[in-house]
C-alpha cells in the first residue's frame, strides 16, 4: 500500500500503570515516613528508657536495644544541629517503629490513667493496684498489643537509658512550684494524641505504593489514498431534460466545553497550519474535548493525552498486555470520534432546479441528450484514507503522588486583587464617636491620622474684674459692677470685696451689696421670701478695706453678669469681683465636634488617595497578571508543581535552601558571587558543592520537561477557601484550572538510566545512599530500565515508520517473544565469553546456555549479525514471506526497532472533492 510518509501526523501520548503490592514489604526503607513517625511523637528526655522499661517489663513488643538507641537520637537535643537525618531510620524494620510507637502510646496512656486516677497503696496480696492476681504484664487498659517478644541484654552504650525505669514527661516532674493537676492533665492528653495521630498516619502510609509504569507511545496517522466515499446526491434526468446543478460546500468547526489555546510559536510554526477537518487535527481537538468531560491531565510536557491502567503487579512483563489492550481502546475511541467530527464538520449540497424553454445562467448545466433513455449522474464524495498505528516508543517508571493547593503561591497575587476589588467596592466609614474624643487622648488621634486638633478649652477659667466707686461723702450712691464670663465657661465661684477711703474721719461707712436671687426682681419682690434676706450682703468698711464675700447666687452664669451695689461716705475705692469658671458642656462638645470634623475631613481624603493607590495597584496586577504568554504560564505552573512535588515527596525535612548554605549568600540578593573574590572558605566551598550536586542531581533525575499532573477540583481544599477558589477567574483557561486546584495527583517520569540512583534518594532520605540489592523499589527499577533497553534501544532510525516492529497479531508477538529470549541467551553467552557470538558462529554458539527457538512462527530462520549495523548485534525474524521489509504478516520483527506497533486501523476524513457516475448500479452506490 503506497503511504505519503513526508505527511505523517504524530500525536504523542502515555499509558500510566500504578505498581500495586499485595502487602508492605519488610525491605523497603521509605526513610522520610519513618522520620515523620518518629518526629510526630515528640519524644521528650528520657521518655525513650521510659518505654524500654516498659516494654522489658511487658514483653508486649519487638524492639532491638539498637533501635532504641537510634531513637534516643530524636529526644530533644540542647543544640538543634544534633538532631540526626532521616536517613538513620532507613534500615531500621517498620515493625520495630510500629511496636516502639505503640509502646509510647501505651507508656503515655498509662500516664494519663495515674493523673486521672492516682493510684492506690498496694494490697497487702502485693498485686499492683489492690486486684488480687493481677500481672505485671498486664496491660492497663484492653488495648491489643503487638507481637511479644523479650528485650535482648542492653550493650554498653545504653545502660544510661536502662538507669532510668520510669521517667515521666516533663510537665508531669512534681515541684513546688509546678504546674497545676489541670495543665498536667491537658500536656498528658496532648501527648498520647500526638502518639495516636503518628502511629495512626503511618500505619496507613506505609500501604501507599508511589511506584508506577508509564509506557510512552505515539500515533501515527498516514494518508494512504483516496476512496470514494458515500452518495451526496442523485440527480434524475428523464430523456432530453435539462438541469441546473449548483454546488454549496462548506466546514465548521466546533469546540465544546473550552476555547482550546493553541501557542502560534509552540505548535503551528514547528509542523505548519493544517485544516481544521483532517484527521490529526480533529483528533487533537478531540482529546481535549475528552479531557474536559472528566478530570484528566494537565501536561506540561509533550504527551498528547494520558491512558490510565488498572493497577499491575512488579512484573513489567505481565503488566504490558493489559497496558496495550486499554491503550488501544482508548486511541481507537479517539480517533473513530474525532473521524465523525471532521465528517461532521464538513458538508455539501447540491440543488438542482429544471428549466423549460429558456436559458439559465448557473455554474452547471446538466443535459439528458437520449430521447428515450432516462439518466442519472450520481456525486459521491472523495474520502482520504488514514492508516493509523500506535506505537510503544520507551517505558519509565514513574513515582506517583498527591500534594495539596498546587497553585498556593500563584494564588497571592489574585487574593491581593480581591481583596483590593472588595476595598474599592465599598464605601467610606467613619466609626469614630466625637464623644469618644477627650483632653487625654486627642493627641494620640491626631498623631494617627496626621492631622493638627486644636486643644481643648482648659477645664477652669479664673480672672478679677474691678470697678472704681464714685464719691459718696453726702449721699448713698448706687452703681453696677459688670464683666463678661468668658465665652465657653460657666461661673463656678464668685467672690465680691474691696478697699475705700472715708470722706470723714470717725465715721461709720457702709456699703450694701444687692445680689437678686435667680429669678428675683428686687424691685417688687415677693413678700416674706426668704430668699430676699439672703441676696442683701452689707459689710462694713474700715481703712483697710472689706473682707471678701462669698456670692453663690450667680454660680452657673454665663456671659455678661452684672452686680449692682450702694455705698456712702466714700470719698474713693474700688470693688472687685474674683471670678472663677468651669468650662461648660456645651463648649467641650462643640470642641469634640470641630475636632471630629477635622479627624473625618482628614480620613475621607487619606481614603480616596488610597483609593487611587488602590486602583493603580489593581490595574498593575491585572496587567501582571493576564498579559503573560502561554509559555510562560505554563513554565510558571510547571515549576510550582516541581516545588510542592518536592516537598511532599522529600518530607518536612527537606530544605530548598538549607540553613548552612543560605548563611554563604552574604551579599545583596541575587548577587552574592558577583565579584572578584568568592568570598568562600574551603569547607563553605564544599557545603555549596555539594547542594549544587544534589540540585543537578534532582533536575537532572526526574524528566520535568515530561511532566504530569491531574489538578483537582477547589473542594480538596480547605473548606474555608472553597469561595475565593472557586471564584478565581483568568482568561487562560489552563491557568484558571490550576488556581483553582484544591490538590493535584503528579507522576514523575524517572530518566532512565537515574532509576537506582533517585529510588536510594528518596528511600533512603539523602543523596549517596545505596538500597540493598534485593530491594523491591530497585528491582522494579532494573527491571524496567533493562526492558526499556532491550525493547527501545532509541538509535533514530532513518525513517520512524519502517523501523517499528509490529506486535500485531499472535505470530508476531511469538517472534518478539523467541527473540528476547535469544537475547537473553546472548547476554549470558557475553557474560561467560566477554563478547557476542560472530555472525560465522551463528546463533548454535548458544546451544547450552538454555531453549534456542529452531526458527520463528513461520518456519523461517532468525536472522543474526554481529557486529550489526545499529547495535552490537542484529537478531530479526524477516515475517511470514522470509524477505525483508514487507506490511502484515510479512513484517520484520527486529531487535533494533526504536518502538513497538502494538494496534493499527484505518479513519477516513472527507476531502473537498467529489466523485460523478453516470446512471451507477444499486450495488455501487455506498
Amino acid at each position: 500500500m503506497a503511504t505519503l510518509s513526508n505527511s505523517d501526523r504524530q500525536l504523542l501520548k502515555a499509558t500510566y500503570v500504578p505498581v500495586a503490592f499485595d502487602q508492605p514489604s519488610d525491605k523497603l526503607s521509605q526513610a522520610h515516613l519513618k522520620a515523620a513517625l518518629v518526629r510526630g511523637l515528640q519524644l521528650q528526655r528520657g521518655e525513650v528508657a521510659a518505654v524500654r522499661s516498659r516494654v522489658a517489663s511487658t514483653g508486649s513488643a519487638t524492639i532491638s536495644d539498637s533501635v532504641l538507641l537510634t531513637l534516643k537520637q530524636f529526644e530533644p537535643q540542647p543544640v538543634a544541629a544534633l538532631m540526626p537525618k532521616a536517613s538513620v531510620l532507613a534500615d531500621i524494620p517498620v515493625q520495630h517503629l510500629q511496636a516502639f510507637a505503640q509502646a509510647t502510646l501505651d507508656h503515655r496512656t498509662d500516664q494519663l490513667h495515674n493523673i486521672d486516677q492516682p493510684s492506690p497503696q498496694p494490697s497487702p496480696s502485693g498485686a499492683p493496684g489492690g486486684a488480687p492476681g493481677a500481672s505485671p504484664s498486664t496491660p492497663v487498659t484492653g488495648r491489643p498489643e503487638m507481637a511479644r517478644i523479650s528485650i535482648q541484654p542492653a550493650p554498653p552504650g545504653l545502660n544510661r537509658i536502662a538507669a532510668t525505669t520510669s521517667s515521666p514527661l516533663p510537665s508531669q516532674v512534681p515541684t513546688t512550684t509546678g504546674p497545676s493537676p489541670a495543665n498536667q492533665r491537658a500536656v498528658a492528653l496532648s501527648m498520647v494524641t500526638f502518639a495516636k495521630g503518628a502511629l495512626d498516619t503511618f500505619t496507613k502510609a506505609i500501604t501507599v505504593s508511589p511506584i508506577g509504569m508509564l509506557h510512552l507511545e505515539r500515533i501515527e496517522m498516514q494518508p494512504v489514498g483516496i476512496e470514494r466515499g458515500e452518495l451526496v446526491s442523485t440527480i434524475p434526468l428523464a430523456p432530453g431534460e435539462t438541469t441546473s446543478v449548483t454546488q454549496k460546500e462548506w466546514s465548521v468547526t466546533s469546540q465544546d466545553f473550552s476555547s482550546i489555546v493553541t501557542d502560534f510559536l509552540e505548535n503551528y510554526s514547528e509542523k505548519g497550519v493544517t485544516e481544521k477537518s483532517e484527521l490529526a487535527e480533529s483528533t487533537e481537538s478531540q482529546t481535549k474535548h475528552s479531557e474536559q468531560l472528566g478530570l484528566s491531565a494537565s501536561l506540561s510536557g509533550s504527551y498528547g493525552f494520558v491512558t490510565f491502567a488498572t493497577s499491575a503487579n512488579a512484573n513489567v512483563a505481565d503488566s504490558t498486555d493489559e497496558t496495550r489492550k486499554q491503550s488501544r481502546n482508548q486511541a481507537k475511541e479517539v480517533t473513530s470520534k474525532a473521524s465523525s467530527r471532521s465528517r461532521k464538520e464538513h458538508k455539501v449540497t447540491i440543488q438542482t432546479s429544471s428549466t423549460a424553454g429558456k436559458e439559465e445562467t448557473s455554474t452547471r448545466t446538466l443535459t439528458n441528450p437520449s430521447t428515450t433513455n432516462t439518466m442519472r449522474i450520481d456525486y459521491f464524495s472523495m474520502m482520504r484514507k488514514w492508516r493509523v498505528r500506535l506505537l510503544q516508543y520507551g517505558l519509565r517508571l514513574t513515582y506517583d503522588l498527591a500534594i495539596p493547593e498546587p497553585g498556593a503561591t500563584l494564588r497571592e497575587l489574585h487574593a491581593e486583587l480581591a481583596s483590593i476589588n472588595q476595598q474599592l467596592n465599598g464605601a467610606f466609614v467613619f466609626s469614630l464617636d466625637p464623644s469618644s474624643i477627650t483632653d487625654q487622648n486627642y493627641l494620640s488621634l491626631a498623631a494617627t491620622w496626621a492631622v493638627a486638633i486644636e486643644s481643648p478649652p482648659w477645664p477652669t477659667w479664673a480672672h478679677q474684674f474691678n470697678q472704681m466707686l464714685q464719691s459718696s461723702k453726702d449721699a448713698s450712691v448706687a452703681q453696677t459692677l459688670e464683666f463678661d464670663v468668658k465665652e465657653g465657661y460657666a461661673i463656678s465661684a464668685l467672690t465680691v470685696g474691696g478697699w475705700g477711703s472715708p470722706s470723714e474721719d470717725n465715721l461709720q461707712f457702709h456699703a450694701r451689696l444687692a445680689v437678686p436671687p435667680a429669678g428675683i426682681n428686687l424691685d417688687s419682690p415677693p413678700q416674706n421670701d426668704p430668699r430676699i434676706a439672703k441676696a442683701e450682703y452689707i459689710a462694713e468698711f474700715s481703712n483697710n478695706g472689706m473682707t471678701d464675700v462669698p456670692v453663690y447666687a450667680f454660680n452657673g452664669q454665663t456671659g455678661h453678669v452684672s452686680i449692682p451695689f450702694m455705698h456712702d461716705y466714700m470719698s474713693s475705692g474700688t470693688l472687685y469681683a474674683s471670678v472663677q469658671g468651669v468650662r461648660t458642656e456645651d463648649a467641650y462638645r462643640s470642641w469634640q465636634q470641630r475636632a471630629w470634623q477635622t479627624i473625618h475631613d482628614a480620613a475621607r481624603d487619606a481614603y480616596y488617595t488610597q483609593l487611587q493607590a488602590l486602583t493603580q495597584r489593581r490595574d498593575t496586577l491585572k496587567t501582571q497578571l493576564e498579559n503573560v504568554d502561554t509559555l510562560t504560564l505554563r513554565r510558571e505552573e510547571q515549576e510550582e508543581i516541581m516545588k510542592g512535588v518536592l516537598r511532599w515527596l522529600l518530607g518536612p525535612d527537606f530544605d530548598f535552601m538549607p540553613s548552612d548554605v543560605a548563611s554563604l549568600f552574604t551579599g545583596p540578593v541575587g548577587q552574592s558571587f558577583t565579584g572578584n573574590e568568592l568570598g568562600l572558605n574551603a569547607d563553605g566551598w564544599t557545603t555549596m558543592f555539594i547542594y549544587q550536586e544534589m540540585v543537578k542531581f534532582i533536575q537532572q533525575a526526574i524528566e520535568w520537561e515530561n511532566l504530569l499532573y491531574f489538578a483537582y477540583p477547589y473542594f480538596w481544599d480547605t473548606p474555608t477557601a472553597w469561595d475565593f477558589a472557586r471564584t478565581l477567574m483568568h482568561p487562560d483557561p489552563t491557568r484558571q484550572a490550576f488556581l483553582r486546584a484544591g490538590s493535584a495527583r503528579v507522576v514523575l517520569t524517572i530518566r532512565s538510566g537515574y532509576e537506582e540512583a533517585f529510588t536510594s534518594f528518596v528511600e533512603r532520605g539523602e543523596l549517596g545512599q545505596v538500597l540493598p540489592p534485593d530491594h523491591p523499589y530497585l528491582t522494579i527499577g532494573q527491571e524496567i530500565r533493562a526492558y526499556d533497553q532491550t525493547n527501545y534501544p532509541g538509535i533514530p532510525p532513518a525513517n520512524p515508520d519502517q523501523q517499528a516492529r509490529p506486535l500485531l497479531t499472535p505470530l508476531q508477538k511469538k517472534a518478539w517473544q523467541d527473540i528476547q529470549g535469544i537475547m537473553s541467551l546472548l547476554e549470558s553467552y557475553k557474560k561467560k565469553n566477554g563478547r557476542y557470538p560472530t555472525t560465522k558462529e551463528g546463533l548454535a554458539a548458544l546451544s547450552g546456555l538454555g531453549a534456542l527457538p529452531d526458527a520463528d512462527p513461520w518456519g523461517n530462520p532468525y536472522h543474526y549479525l554481529s557486529p550489526g549495523n545499529y547495535n552490537d548485534y542484529d537478531l530479526s525474524s524477516l515475517g511470514a514471506d522470509g524477505a525483508p521489509g514487507g506490511d502484515g504478516e510479512n513484517a520484520d520483527i527486529t531487535s533494533w526497532a526504536d518502538s513497538s506497533l502494538i494496534a493499527e486501523w484505518y479513519e477516513y476524513t472527507p476531502t473537498h472533492g467529489l466523485d460523478i457516475a453516470i446512471t451507477s448500479s444499486p450495488a455501487d452506490l455506498a
